[in-house]
């Protein structure tokens, strides 16, 4: 009986581990969403990309949004360095 017992609560935990769900985000997705963001502030100009990122964009019909942001995606948290020109 103390082994059936055992054999309940071993199969419900591994029930319960392989239920955990995990939800992630690739850097490029947070890089639009921030893109996104700061062009509702106001103050900000634009963003600066860089030397090689401007030179890319003479080539682009369209802006990149990601243009200037930087993010590293942890498993809780997220980190975005932004290079902006304000007003």
């Amino acid at each position: 009986m103390a082994n059936e017992n055992l054999n309940v609560t071993t199969n419900e935990t591994n029930e319960q581990q392989a239920r955990q769900n995990k939800l992630t985000f690739e850097e490029q997705v947070i890089k639009k969403i921030a893109g996104l963001a700061t062009s509702e502030v106001q103050g900000i100009l634009s963003m600066s990309g860089g030397f090689m990122s401007g030179l890319t964009d003479r080539f682009r019909s369209t802006e990149d949004i990601t243009k200037g942001i930087g993010a590293e995606v942890g498993e809780k948290q997220v980190a975005l360095d932004l290079r902006v020109i304000v007003e």
